[in-house]
Order: C-alpha cells, then sequence, then structure tokens
C-alpha cells in the first residue's frame, strides 16, 4: 500500500499488451487509496499481501476497463421500461391447467 500512496497517476495492468492499453488512474488522499478507470472508481479497503514484489489489495467495485466493451453502456439513472406482457388466452392457462394435473412420472 506504500507504493500506492506514494505514487500518484497513471499505472497500467498486467492485462496491458501492446496497443491494448487497459490503465487506470491512482489517486491518493491521505490513508485513502482509490483506483480510477473511465468507467468506474474503486477503493482500497484492505490489503491482502504487500511484499516487494507482490501486493494483493481487496477494493469496493469491480473494475471494468471501458476498452473490454464492444458496445455503449447503457445509462442506468432511469429504469427500463418492462417489455409489452403477452396477452393471455384461454387456451393458454388450458394448456397450463392440463400440465399442472398430469400425474408426474412414478406417482399416482
Amino acid at each position: 500500500m506504500d507504493s500506492l500512496k506514494s505514487n500518484n497517476g497513471i499505472m497500467n495492468t498486467l492485462a496491458t499488451d501492446g496497443s491494448k492499453r487497459y490503465d487506470f488512474v491512482v489517486q491518493n488522499d491521505g490513508n485513502v487509496v482509490t483506483l480510477k478507470m473511465k468507467i468506474v472508481t474503486a477503493k482500497i479497503t484492505e490489503t491482502l499481501i504487500d511484499e516487494k514484489s507482490l501486493a494483493i489489495f481487496t477494493i469496493n467495485k469491480v473494475l471494468m476497463p471501458k476498452e473490454l466493451f464492444k458496445t455503449a453502456l447503457v445509462d442506468t439513472s432511469e429504469p427500463a421500461l418492462a417489455p409489452k406482457a403477452e396477452p393471455v388466452t384461454i387456451d393458454m392457462c388450458q394448456r397450463l391447467n392440463r400440465r399442472l394435473m398430469l400425474p408426474r412420472q412414478g406417482r399416482p
């Protein structure tokens, strides 16, 4: 955690490969360290391992690199409209009723 506290700015992930860059921005404010991507900002909540060549942290959100999504993200600020329901017909009710009335295999 000390290395992240002392390094503000852009860092890349192990998934970065040539032209495919999955960068995030490290920001710290005292003991609070955040990892910011284009879609989400996550806060480090716990240090699991912090050694010279390996550090593993727990974060409060899933980091989602925008570059992995081929389609535009849907705006979730407003609820989506439910699809129109198919009208229930008498025939549908009768078929369902027959299915419910059939004896289960191996039972009387």
